[in-house]
């Protein structure tokens, strides 16, 4: 796991995590003062802990950073001090080589992206870097035709591997680095140029000529095997390619072209030279790959075992069975040592070779059959554990709504799917000034939620309330079916509101008229508001449903029974929905299907609702402590049934603490028990607690950055949420606090007329505040 420090996240959100390597994790990230996308790349842990090594790679960052050159990926910025590093380069959303290759393209146009990939590199040649990880995957090309090659220079990294780690890194890849590089010399001009011959051989023929994916494997294969000419794989490419392609791929680098320029001009000369056909034909040609794949196959025993059987004898490997000739050293197919297997006459080897098939089919056949038996049993026992959905409703939900964040967005109590509570980037920050206020003439029993100028209210004589947000004036008011305990969300023009009875009805939020024909009776009761992501609506039961409908038709699209009760609504965040029971459990469901990927054994209840930051979830509990755990982290098989006897056996004292839980990124303490939800931004989470006292924690690892107390009897708070740098909160005894995210300092104090209830909502610069009169508040 890598660690990000504060001085980046103050100033850039990680949007989500991406792919990463054995060297690298990797995150999309938005530049606050900018708003501009860009790829974060920060080494593993492993990597950080030698200072001198990361300041040697971070100083060769700072000149590929200097690098001028169009079809280069530019590095924005590179930061960090001692053992912290990260990268931040251009967004960069084009499909590689890897991507277009079963699609083919024209000769002409592979010739093309290689040689301003080899411009790239003689840009990065002139400034004595080597890129030293030439391949598809850093290759990209974008819709005008341009390439963008990435990743100069970070290979250099896996130099700080212990060697026998190194040796199964697939980073750099080993199909294509030179012959002098995978016996340990170092990268250069020439292995550059290797590595780009390599790709070009693989765009126009659909193979590579040493394929694998360990250092040994390629090196054997590059010492024994020669080169297949371009043209012997496909006839259709000009006799041109093989002279160049020979030159590129020379064994010895003197004997390769003395610059990537040198290759780049040579490709452009074959390319003008090319005839109207020629510059037509696809590579690799889809209709024909197929059968290259089967040309380079060697052959087996008793399929064209007469071929293979050259001289006087066959020796047959023991593993593969297929026939080599009498003096091979490794076996042509799986390369096994041969050295050891005694030569036959050619039947000799058929017999050999049909005994060896029959003994091992009977093997197969019987362990085979030991498989299946263990795994059905294992596979029965692993959906016992992970609760998977009896019923799964196929193909796309029929809308894409979801409760989003955004300027003059406020959709939820906890503002959108992920329930962060919190805001970046807004323009106006509240400063504690009334700007209107409205009596409701009722008790209200919700949070507002506020969507294009209109702030969404229940209250308890039953009525759903649309206000004005300019002046609070009433834009519609329609009578409830049923009793109301929970708030509305709001998602693509649509509120929805769900009733203590289980009833859920959806409104436009323009006008109130009903959106659905009719209401639609949830498992019952309902206690915590429904959640919108993507066309989907996530409810939580009491007595533990979790069910999901299509946002636009009401259609169900699956139901869990998931055996815990529920009083918190759900989060829900890259295809995770996440929501805490009263059984002490937190679930991690997937969003489309309802499959069980986690459960998080607590110590403590906990009945606030997660908030959700990339793929990470904070969440407090009754037990004084705050988790941040991995939303994306799956148990391992039978893991929640072993946790829920071991934690039982713990609480009566007859086991000791259970063992540390997939999913856990990190555990502290506040020493207060927490009733609230987290809101969290950027590096934060900001915490309060039932004594009163409000706190911010890192997100990166858990430590305490600042505490304070709201100093007020009865000390409860509501939950806090963030605007910029600014966190918001209410209190019982009708306070409006102000404090700053940086350092816990009181900016302002607002007394309003009674106790705050829940969650301020702000939406184009100003906060919406309810309290329990039944008063509603602008505040900017």
């Amino acid at each position: 796991m890598s660690t990000i420090a504060a001085d980046f996240t103050e100033r850039y959100d990680l949007v989500e995590a991406l792919s990463g390597n054995a060297l690298f994790a990797v995150y999309r990230a938005r530049e606050r003062a900018t708003g501009l996308f860009f790829l974060l790349k920060t080494p593993r842990a492993h990597i950080l802990e030698d200072e001198r090594p990361v300041n040697l790679f971070r100083e060769l960052m700072f000149r590929v950073q200097e690098v001028d050159n169009p079809a280069m990926a530019r590095i924005h910025e590179v930061g960090g001090t001692g053992t912290d590093l990260w990268i931040v380069s251009e967004m960069v959303d084009a499909p590689t080589i890897r991507q277009i290759l079963s699609d083919g393209l024209s000769l002409e146009r592979a010739l093309d992206v290689i040689a301003q990939a080899a411009d790239a590199l003689e840009a990065v040649h002139q400034a004595n870097i080597y890129h030293g990880d030439v391949s598809p995957r850093h290759l990209h090309i974008l819709e005008d035709g341009s390439i963008r090659l990435t990743d100069a220079g970070m290979a250099s990294l896996s130099e700080v591997i212990q060697p026998f780690m190194r040796v199964s890194l697939q980073t750099p890849h080993p199909a294509y680095l030179a012959p002098e590089v995978l016996r340990g010399s170092p990268p250069s001009a020439q292995t550059d140029v290797y590595s780009l011959a390599m790709m070009l051989y693989e765009m126009t023929t659909g193979h590579l000529p040493f394929p694998g994916n360990s250092i040994d494997t390629v090196r054997a294969k590059q010492e024994e095997t020669p080169v297949t000419e371009p043209t012997l794989l496909y006839p259709a490419l000009p006799q041109d390619l093989n002279a160049l392609m020979a030159k590129a791929m020379a064994w010895e680098p003197e004997e390769r072209f003395s610059s990537a320029a040198a290759m780049a001009a040579e490709i452009r000369v074959l390319r003008d030279r090319l005839s109207p056909d020629q510059s037509a034909v696809i590579v690799p040609p889809a209709s024909i790959r197929e059968e290259i794949r089967k040309d380079q196959v060697q052959p087996h025993a008793g399929t064209a075992f007469g071929t293979a059987s050259l001289g006087s004898g066959v020796r047959i490997c023991s593993e593969c069975l297929a026939a080599n000739a009498s003096d091979a050293v490794n076996c042509s197919s799986c390369w096994n040592d041969l050295e050891s297997i005694a030569i036959l006459t050619p039947e000799e080897g058929r017999g050999f070779a049909r005994r060896s098939r029959r003994r091992s089919r009977r093997r197969r056949f019987i362990r085979r059959g030991l498989l299946v038996l263990g795994a059905s049993a294992l596979v029965a026992l692993y959906l016992f554990d992970r609760n998977v959905p009896p019923g799964l409703l196929t193909g796309a939900p029929t809308s894409t709504a979801t409760a989003d964040q955004g300027e003059g967005l406020w959709t939820s109590p906890r503002n959108g799917a992920a329930s962060t509570g919190s805001i970046t980037g807004a323009t106006v920050v509240p400063s504690g000034t009334i700007r209107w206020q409205r009596e409701l003439g009722a008790e209200v029993v919700s949070s507002p939620a506020v969507a294009d100028g209109r702030i969404f209210l229940t209250t308890r004589d039953r009525r759903i309330i649309a206000l004005s947000a300019f002046d609070g004036t009433t834009i519609w008011e329609i009578p409830a079916t049923g009793p109301l305990d929970t708030s509305p969300i709001v998602a693509d023009g649509l509120v929805y509101v769900v009733f203590r009875d289980s009833s859920l009805v959806v409104l436009d939020a323009a006008t109130g008229e009903r959106a659905w024909t009719e209401d639609y009776n949830l498992s019952n009761p309902l206690f915590s508001w429904v959640t919108v992501d993507q066309g989907i609506v996530f409810a939580l039961s009491q007595d533990g449903t979790i069910q999901t409908l299509d946002a636009k038709t009401g259609e169900l699209r699956w139901e869990v029974d998931s055996g815990v009760t529920f009083l918190s609504p759900p989060a829900v965040s890259e295809g995770r929905l996440m929501a805490a029971s009263l059984n002490r459990e937190i679930l991690v469901l997937d969003s489309r299907s309802g499959q069980t990927r986690l459960v998080y054994v607590l110590q403590g209840i906990v009945d606030t609702s997660p908030a959700i930051l990339g793929n990470v979830a904070i969440i407090g509990g009754s037990d004084s402590a705050v988790r941040a755990i991995d939303v994306h982290a799956q148990n391992i098989p039978l893991e929640k049934t072993v946790l829920r006897w071991w934690s039982q056996l713990f609480f009566w004292g007859m086991a000791p603490f259970p063992p540390a839980q997939s999913g856990v990124i990190w555990t502290r303490s506040v020493g207060e028990e927490i009733r609230t939800s987290i809101a969290v931004s950027a590096n934060r989470a900001v915490v309060t607690t039932d004594k009163g006292t409000l706190l911010a924690l890192r997100m990166s690892n858990g430590d305490e950055v600042w505490r304070t107390s709201l100093e007020e009897e009865p000390a409860a708070a509501g939950s806090p949420i963030i605007i910029n740098d600014t966190i918001f909160v209410g209190t019982e005894r009708g306070n409006l606090h102000a404090h700053s995210v940086r350092d816990g300092s009181r900016l302002w104090t607002l007394a309003l007329d009674s106790a705050v209830l829940g969650s301020p909502a702000f939406a184009d610069g100003d906060l919406y505040v309810v309290t329990r009169a039944g008063v509603v508040y602008a505040v900017d």
